[in-house]
């Protein structure tokens, strides 16, 4: 049953895979497919589509507009692409002067020391914005580190790059020496926001440490006019108990063996 909420979605995936996928942080291959699940999420990430599942560019591609999509599985993964199929492939094009990339956190340093490499695409992904950089970055990571690549120098060193749109350019790699970015923090503690992780808050009474009521610990002091505190001091109220009644059992103890003593003594007089 078509509803107005599914011909929106028909036409903004239309406009995605024929138009600009550029604009939505997509990259086609040479056939103008795209991953479904990364379709889902780029629509996600915009107002009012949010709502968007796998289940509902199935029902657009099947039943809704069925001569508009083609969905295909690739090397197990689901791929959708526009019919009649679009000319949107990377062409080969000069960059600009400077492009941008969202760094992982985790893999920075590596970064740093390696450079950029492909890992999830046979290219990298660099971008002609920060915003559209930290858009595709924050797939992978909430914070990303943001580079900036010098790509008019890197074009003009024999590096070639091709342009998807007008917001996204695709390169081999980019080698250390063709991009700036935060230096690493010497020390954990003066590492950036982006660096660190969020805390988790504790619960309640977690890493509370109790103090014991029962032996506090006692420091003697030495400065002038102090007192010691006597061990009679530190007991508590139930601490008195035990030591009254266990004073008044040993108390009773040699009363009685006194008493016995003295019977046996008197005793011993009788028989005399």
């Amino acid at each position: 049953m078509t509803t107005p909420k599914s011909n929106s979605l028909s036409k903004l995936i239309t406009y995605v895979l024929t138009r600009r996928p550029d604009e939505f942080g997509l990259i086609p291959d040479r056939d103008g497919f795209v991953k479904t699940r990364d379709m889902v999420r780029a629509l996600n990430e915009e107002e009012g589509y949010g709502y968007v599942r796998i289940g509902h560019i199935h029902e657009v591609a099947n039943h809704i507009d069925r001569q508009s999509f083609e969905l295909v599985e690739r090397d197990g993964q689901e791929m959708i692409r526009a019919c009649p199929q679009c000319d949107i492939a990377p062409r080969l094009a000069e960059p600009p002067m400077f492009l941008y990339y969202g760094a992982r956190r985790k893999s920075y340093p590596v970064v740093l020391e390696k450079g950029l490499n492909p890992t999830y695409l046979p290219h990298l992904v660099l971008c002609t914005t920060k915003e559209m950089a930290e858009r595709i970055g924050s797939r992978r990571d909430p914070k990303p580190v943001m580079l900036t690549i010098e790509a008019d120098r890197a074009a003009r060193q024999g590096m070639t790059f091709y342009r998807v749109g007008e917001l996204i350019y695709l390169v081999d790699q980019v080698p250390v020496g063709l991009f700036t970015g935060p230096p690493l923090p010497k020390e954990r503690e003066e590492a950036p926001e982006f660096f660190t992780k969020p805390k988790k808050p504790k619960k309640p009474g977690q890493g509370v440490v109790l103090p014991d009521v029962r032996r506090p610990e006692v420091v003697v002091p030495t400065s002038p006019g102090s007192f010691n505190l006597t061990p009679s001091m530190l007991l508590t109220p139930m601490d008195k108990k035990i030591k009254q009644r266990q004073e008044k059992a040993v108390k009773d103890k040699r009363d009685k063996e006194r008493r016995e003593a003295r019977k046996h003594k008197e005793k011993r007089t009788r028989t005399e």
